[in-house]
């Protein structure tokens, strides 16, 4: 129960809906778009922070990518 309080808490804190961009954002990806596009792009669905490294590690290139397209998404503004 204190568990999904702390979620919920989160999720209305950073404004995001799953555990695992919650995860990925206190991991240090702390853009929500970087985040949510990152767990998009990659389907990535852990919740654990030792999972998400792995995760990335697998899937470098591809989050790089991710990385430089939200750059050039904040570049526009």
């Amino acid at each position: 129960m204190i568990n999904h309080l702390q979620i919920f808490q989160k999720q209305l804190k950073y404004g995001l809906s799953t555990e695992t961009t919650i995860a990925l954002y206190e991991f240090g990806f702390s853009y929500r778009v970087i985040s949510q596009n990152l767990i998009a792009s990659l389907r990535l669905t852990a919740a654990r922070k030792n999972s998400l490294v792995n995760a990335l590690k697998q899937h470098g290139e591809g989050a790089e990518s991710v990385m430089e397209n939200t750059q050039d998404i904040f570049k526009s503004e």
